[in-house]
């Protein structure tokens, strides 16, 4: 998302020039904020948004009267500003900035319907698939016993997809081949592409109980339009993970409004049954 910077360059993923006061594209992410409607949002990569905004800032923009936002604080020296925010109607026991392997995701413990649910967004590593298993095997080790949902940008791919990707990667290099000459082709795109055929991370979740909440969903995330690559969406790396004891339907809209507002179109999830917690 980039945080709604127009000055974030999508592609080699640095600014092109300094920031704003505030993201260019803010507008369109509250429009998609409150075309959704969900009673709790993940955002992912809300770049510069920790130093820009307050939480009582964030909470009139948006309308939702609990939030929180966390920096990443990458290892990486290379990675920007960037960090997550998670907004909630729901009644919100605790927020926690919780560590896993080598950047930060956000730990919210909510209730809904008087029952106490834990919801962990996270932004995976965009680069290595090595790192993204260390991070899914912290991410394993915070895990309390009770109903747990992870949602975000994984940043990686089901290892039954693996094919399939090698297979659109074939034809994008066959039907666009200036994109080999873009500057970013042989030192984020190539990279990326081989680490995301390593497709570890996500089975790692699987194996530790998770359910996919998509299912038989076939819409890809990314990219949208706004990747100036003019190329389709070809991935699925956003997600919705939750333990057995829960049903969780989803959907992931594609309508104009979310092209604008962000990379990566958004998911959303429906807990269909209610939390049975003693």
């Amino acid at each position: 998302m980039s945080g709604g910077f127009r000055s974030y360059d999508l592609v080699s993923r640095n600014l092109k020039k300094p920031s704003l006061p505030t993201p260019e594209r803010l507008p369109q992410i509250q429009q998609a904020v409150k075309k959704i409607d969900a009673d709790f949002i993940g955002l992912i990569d809300t770049h510069g948004w920790k130093r820009i905004f307050s939480l009582e800032e964030l909470k009139k923009k948006f309308g939702y009267p609990y939030v929180f936002h966390t920096p990443l604080e990458d290892n990486r020296p290379e990675v920007p500003e960037s960090g997550i925010t998670v907004l909630s109607r729901f009644p919100v026991f605790n927020f926690e900035t919780v560590r896993l392997h080598s950047r930060n995701a956000v730990k919210s413990i909510i209730d809904i319907e008087g029952r106490q649910v834990d919801i962990f967004t996270v932004y995976l590593d965009d680069l290595s698939e090595e790192t993204r298993v260390s991070q899914v095997k912290a991410l394993c080790n915070l895990m309390d016993k009770r109903k747990t949902i992870v949602m975000g940008d994984f940043n990686s791919i089901l290892p039954e997809k693996v094919l399939e990707l090698k297979i659109k990667w074939k034809l994008v290099l066959m039907m666009k081949p200036d994109f080999k000459k873009n500057p970013s082709f042989n030192t984020y795109f190539k990279p990326v592409f081989e680490s995301l055929c390593n497709a570890q991370a996500i089975n790692l979740l699987r194996k530790n109980g998770f359910l996919d909440a998509r299912g038989q969903t076939k819409t890809n995330t990314f990219p949208t339009p706004l990747l100036p690559l003019n190329l389709p969406p070809l991935l699925q790396v956003d997600y919705i993970f939750h333990t057995p004891d829960l049903k969780v339907d989803i959907n992931v809209p594609t309508e104009k409004l979310f092209n604008k507002a962000s990379d990566h179109f958004p998911i959303v999830g429906i807990i269909k049954s209610p939390p049975n917690i003693p």
